[in-house]
């Protein structure tokens, strides 16, 4: 964001947020864009604009090494199992879409917190993005102990055609 900001010759007061505020944020007008691993969905084009792709990794599942997670991925196998995820994510959508009635999906305000009630045992899986779950979570101190579990998803229609910048709608260029 801060390259961007200079590349544009901007001064740029970065604002962390909830995720699930975010989108309003910006509809609302307290912020002018959104950086923050925003999926490029049909439904949030919708809503506003977005820049180019600038990456897409799949969502994964991060598991307690040696915990309780289970070996496989189908209906059967995820039964019952704890979900955790980010609450008005992508990620969140998806898995209440997928497993919902399937799995106990746990929503928690942010993927950290998802994280923590992992690591506190209170769910078994947290579903979330490849790379923020690697570089945020499972490259750090307190991700040791903890990996990735399960297939690789990368379901368009949930997960869009990447990550891109958002910005109200007809503002962009």
């Amino acid at each position: 964001t801060n390259a961007l900001c200079a590349e544009i010759r901007a001064k740029c007061l970065l604002i962390q947020d909830t995720f699930d505020h975010l989108q309003d944020d910006l509809v609302g007008g307290r912020v002018d864009m959104i950086v923050a691993s925003l999926s490029m969905t049909d439904e949030r084009r919708a809503r506003y604009d977005f820049t180019n792709r600038y990456y897409q990794v799949p969502a994964k599942f991060v598991a307690k090494v040696g915990g309780t997670a289970p070996a496989r991925f189908d209906n059967v196998a995820l039964k019952g199992v704890k979900v955790g995820v980010e609450d008005g994510s992508v990620f969140a959508n998806f898995a209440t879409d997928r497993f919902g009635g399937i799995v106990d999906l746990v929503r928690y305000p942010t993927l950290p917190s998802a994280l923590a009630g992992l690591g506190k045992g209170e769910v078994q899986l947290v579903l979330g993005d490849a790379l923020a779950l690697e570089t945020d979570f499972l490259k750090t101190s307190d991700g040791k102990g903890f990996t990735f579990v399960g297939p690789d998803m990368l379901d368009a229609g949930w997960f869009g055609d990447g990550v891109g910048i958002a910005v109200r709608k007809d503002e962009a260029g």
